[in-house]
């Protein structure tokens, strides 16, 4: 077969080749532009308002102009646009709001209605504040990809004269938040450590992403770092929830969670009591145990309060999340005839004064941000996230004002490595003995 002569063999495939590249190109290309707001597609508006809204210029409502060029969001004028990038789009496990509303994880669909009809996946009405366009599944899918390309800008915490640490902004923080600022503030002074400051920023559930080296809480609380946008590559101190999922070592505990402390309870009543590992009932495990000697709990519930009932015998009952009780001038009901055989394991020792329990947020407070200070001394000048962190896993030894020594070691990444056992007396938990693994 002959060729055409304007148009010789072969060169039909590779223009069709050079075309679809092309197309690839304008596609990532249109997305930018849609993102950035730079030249706008004819077909593509904007509307903002209730009902059928106001028409914009595409321009002054381009994603970027909210959310940021980086898509990591914003806050202008006391308005916060969330972070838009591809992980907080996608996240498999969807995204949770302070509202207590969710979302499952968008697609190039549900993103299309996003943009259109002003709907989240679950079709929930995203804020009345966002604008609804007028555009085709092509051009969305365009922006989709463009985000999905965008590559996240590094987040280090880190810089010359700063160094900046986040904390969970939830409700009952304040407390801690302020008294780790104080702390913070004061070593800053005179210069810093390493000519660096250190900065407290809050870290808000769905809101704008923060530049940050590591994430502190100080409240006894869990949290959930999915829930929170903090990534496996953040580190977390001074949690004493269960803040360490599968595959996540980026984190250290000042403290023991309670299901830890259920384990040092069962020692501890081995050793002090005298009882027999036999006799010994853990609330939740299958093992049967008739007539149990002592039952150890993580919480008081009606489960609890059955075996009590059932027992005839008078066990000790050993309840391993001990700061739940704190401030009550009451045992709970059903423990009235245990209260000489009822032990509370605390997470740290009570106040001196027997009965004046300090608020365990300001001692958590207080020793998270001592011991931040000291691991940032000990990295030196040379500090990045990764480094800090690895300092703090290699501490021991240290000395805190009001809580024991807290050491960490390979493969235990809580500091206090023992309980603080407290019992009941006149309507208040009085200190009984502190004790730590052999």
């Amino acid at each position: 077969m002959r060729g055409n002569r304007l148009f010789p063999p072969g060169l039909f495939a590779c223009l069709a080749l050079l075309a679809c590249h092309a197309l690839a190109e304008t596609s990532l290309e249109r997305g930018e532009r849609l993102f950035l707001g730079g030249q706008a597609p004819s077909s593509v508006s904007a509307r903002v308002g209730p009902d059928d809204g106001v028409a914009v210029p595409l321009q002054s409502v381009a994603c970027a102009r909210c959310h940021g060029a980086d898509a990591a969001g914003r806050s202008e004028g006391g308005v916060a646009a969330p972070a838009i990038d591809w992980f907080r789009l996608t996240k498999p496990w969807g995204h949770g709001f302070e509202d207590g509303r969710k979302r499952p994880a968008y697609d190039a669909g549900s993103f299309h209605r996003a943009l259109v009809q002003g709907l989240d996946p679950s079709g929930n009405r995203l804020d009345g504040r966002m604008p609804r366009f007028s555009l085709s599944s092509a051009d969305s899918g365009a922006l989709f990809e463009f985000i999905r390309n965008l590559k996240d800008a590094p987040r280090t915490g880190v810089d010359a004269g700063e160094v900046r640490i986040a904390y969970p902004d939830m409700p009952g923080a304040s407390l801690a938040s302020g008294v780790m600022e104080r702390i913070f503030e004061a070593a800053s002074a005179g210069g810093g450590i390493f000519g660096r400051k250190i900065r407290l920023v809050p870290l808000r559930r769905g809101g704008a992403q923060v530049d940050f080296a590591g994430v502190v809480c100080a409240t006894p609380l869990e949290i959930d770092r999915k829930e929170w946008g903090i990534d496996r590559e953040a580190w977390i101190f001074g949690c004493s929830g269960s803040t360490i999922d599968s595959g996540f070592d980026k984190g250290l505990r000042l403290l023991a969670t309670p299901a830890e402390r259920v384990d040092m309870l069962r020692e501890y009543a081995r050793q002090r009591l005298g009882i027999d590992a036999k006799r010994i009932k853990v609330m939740g495990q299958s093992r049967v145990v008739s007539q149990p000697m002592a039952i150890i709990s993580q919480n008081v519930d009606t489960a609890l309060l059955a075996e009590i009932r059932q027992n005839t015998g008078l066990p000790w009952v050993l309840l391993a999340h001990g700061e739940i009780l704190m401030g009550s001038s009451t045992l709970p009901e059903g423990f009235e005839h245990l209260r000489e055989r009822t032990l509370a394991a605390l997470p740290v020792p009570l106040a001196p004064a027997e009965g004046n329990y300090e608020s365990l947020q300001v001692r958590l407070a207080r020793g998270t941000a001592s011991i931040v200070i000291e691991a940032l001394r000990l990295t030196g000048h040379d500090l990045t996230a990764e480094r800090l962190v690895q300092t703090m896993q290699k501490m021991t030894g240290i000395s805190v004002q009001n809580l024991p020594v807290i050491s960490f070691a390979p493969g235990r990444n809580y500091g206090l490595d023992g309980i603080h056992v407290a019992y009941w007396e006149t309507n208040q938990w009085k200190m009984r003995e502190n004790w730590f693994r052999p």
